[in-house]
């Protein structure tokens, strides 16, 4: 009788344990469960077939890949055998594209990628004509070189990431959109029928340049208000009115514009140079304070008076003037911490620009002055503390003026004529 009352006594006990754990373990299974849902890997969502770097030779290979939603590695297209590239169905690319000699592909698109994590690098495609990648608006760098006829772009007008855009030897006629604050890099080149540029980005990091392009490009980059370097070269007409620091140089050369205006620009980290602009006749900087490298303004035949520099007060390099100048102005300059040199065509006064202009805040280097007059290359050697030497004509005087140094010279030289005179005047008396 006891046995079987313990018996019953453990059945029960063991029954009432299994009701009283089912809930606990119910929702401990319900929270494994949510955690889940709420925590998916970026592999998770991608197909392991998927999850691999692709080398595709032809549309077959391209083919096989073409309905992966998200492409776990990159794409490399070298050699391509087929005329056109579809990316299919594919969305994002967790690596890059990379297309490039392929001399019979004619097309490439992607209307549903989305998303590049690397670069996109199309190279050396003699015959491609078109790029459509309506929806790619998040990548890295694009870089499209040497496509000489590529005529037909098609991407978002606005990025929502994007760090290097670079362009080079296509048959674009005009570059716009890409709408986005801030680029690493902005590099158009050798775009032989590109007249128009648009662009609305404020802030380039580490290089701008526009260059061989149409000889009458219209640059308009009105927002950039910050650039690290600028190289503009064969520019019809460009606005960068809205530029106040240029971090390292900034180069103007060889364009056709006739109006270089600069109002917010106070201060450039290089060299400012503005080289053989053949057409340039108005010229504004009237908000640059300091050149921390040299000032170049040179063989820019309509330019008559340098005046437009109206509150510079330092140049931490040289400064070079060529070409018709017929006034130098620059009232507010303080200090030119390398050499001096001016050399015109027209009938300046050297002598007047070394004694009362640049000859009174050069430290510690050359001037140098000829002009249309016909005399003489005039040099002098400044040291750090202003005090001029004159070298030219074989003769070395100190002085803090030439002028004044040749008066010396002439006043001695008539000394010594005179004690001569009297010295045979008494000796024969």
């Amino acid at each position: 009788m006891q046995n079987t009352s313990l018996k019953r006594l453990f059945t029960s006990f063991i029954l009432v344990s299994s009701v009283l754990a089912l809930p606990y373990s119910n929702d401990l299974q319900k929270d494994d469960s949510e955690e889940s849902e709420q925590y998916q890997s970026p592999e998770a969502e991608i197909d392991a077939r998927c999850y691999k770097d692709y080398t595709l030779k032809d549309a077959g290979d391209l083919w096989a890949v073409a309905d992966c939603a998200t492409v776990g590695g990159s794409l490399f297209l070298k050699n391509y055998q087929d005329n056109f590239v579809d990316f299919g169905a594919i969305k994002a690319i967790t690596g890059s594209i990379w297309v490039e000699n392929s001399s019979q592909l004619m097309s490439i698109r992607g209307d549903n990628l989305a998303n590049v994590d690397g670069s996109i690098y199309f190279s050396r495609l003699t015959s491609l004509k078109s790029i459509s990648l309506p929806k790619l608006d998040s990548v890295d760098n694009i870089e499209l070189k040497v496509l000489p006829l590529l005529s037909e772009l098609n991407f978002p007008t606005k990025m929502k990431r994007l760090s290097s855009l670079v362009i080079s030897d296509t048959s674009l006629v005009e570059l716009t959109g890409f709408v986005i604050d801030k680029l690493r890099i902005l590099n158009l080149n050798n775009n032989r029928f590109m007249e128009k540029i648009t662009s609305p980005v404020k802030e380039i990091t580490e290089q701008l340049l526009i260059s061989a392009n149409s000889k009458d490009t219209k640059v308009s980059l009105s927002s950039l208000a910050w650039a690290n370097n600028v190289t503009m070269r064969d520019i019809g007409t460009i606005d960068l009115g809205n530029l106040q620091v240029v971090e390292s140089s900034a180069e103007f050369i060889e364009n056709t514009f006739t109006s270089l205006k600069l109002p917010k620009l106070k201060n450039t980290g290089g060299t400012l140079s503005i080289i053989e602009n053949v057409n340039l006749k108005e010229v504004e900087f009237p908000s640059m304070t300091d050149v921390a490298g040299g000032l170049m303004i040179e063989d820019n035949p309509q330019i008559t008076r340098l005046n437009f520099f109206p509150s510079l007060s330092s140049i931490g390099g040289a400064i070079k003037f060529s070409g018709n100048f017929v006034e130098t102005n620059l009232d507010k300059l303080k200090v030119v911490k390398g050499s001096a040199s001016l050399e015109t065509a027209s009938d300046f006064d050297c002598s007047q620009w070394i004694s009362n202009g640049v000859g009174q805040v050069v430290r510690g280097g050359k001037i140098e002055c000829s002009s249309g007059q016909g005399e003489a290359q005039t040099t002098l050697v400044s040291d750090k503390d202003g005090v001029l030497t004159r070298t030219n004509n074989s003769k070395s005087v100190r002085g803090r003026e030439m002028n004044v140094a040749s008066s010396s010279l002439s006043g001695l030289s008539l000394e010594l004529v005179a004690l001569a005179i009297t010295a045979c005047l008494l000796r024969n008396f």
